[in-house]
């Protein structure tokens, strides 16, 4: 088959399938092309501490990865805390996903040290920057965060 033609039938295929398979794709290209993020070794774990919470809230974005990853387990809850959220590469299916599973959405722009957090939290993740910046301002600027 050349090339026009297959980009023409996947296209077609992309038009036509559901949600969850689109959401499943984005999920399965992410975790298969390390490149595309830093915790792609991490997204299964991520997801299923997802299933096991009502409420999830994130303390970075960055490229959207981990959302991702918690917009598949269909919380009843997601609250995202960024300083400078940036344009997720998945988040016109995202968008649908979280509209059509009920999911209680929320990107919030934020800097997190000085701004009121949902205080109703099942699961936190703190990115290792956010993590920093939160035990200097708590006086803590001799202590080093762990890598994990």
């Amino acid at each position: 088959m050349n090339l026009r033609l297959r980009r023409h039938v996947e296209s077609l295929y992309l038009m036509q399938t559901d949600l969850d398979i689109q959401i499943e794709k984005a999920f399965q290209f992410r975790r298969v092309h390390p490149d595309s993020c830093d915790i792609s070794e991490h997204m299964d774990t991520l997801l299923r501490y997802g299933k096991e919470c009502e409420t999830i809230t994130e303390f970075g974005t960055r490229r959207g990865t981990s959302t991702l990853c918690w917009v598949m387990a269909s919380p009843k809850r997601i609250r995202c805390y960024d300083i400078e959220p940036q344009r997720l590469s998945d988040w016109d299916v995202m968008k649908k996903y979280i509209r059509e599973k009920g999911i209680d959405f929320h990107l919030i722009n934020a800097d997190t040290r000085c701004t009121d957090i949902d205080p109703v939290i099942c699961y936190l993740l703190i990115r290792n920057i956010h993590l920093i910046a939160f035990r200097l301002s708590c006086g803590g600027a001799g202590t080093r965060p762990r890598n994990t």
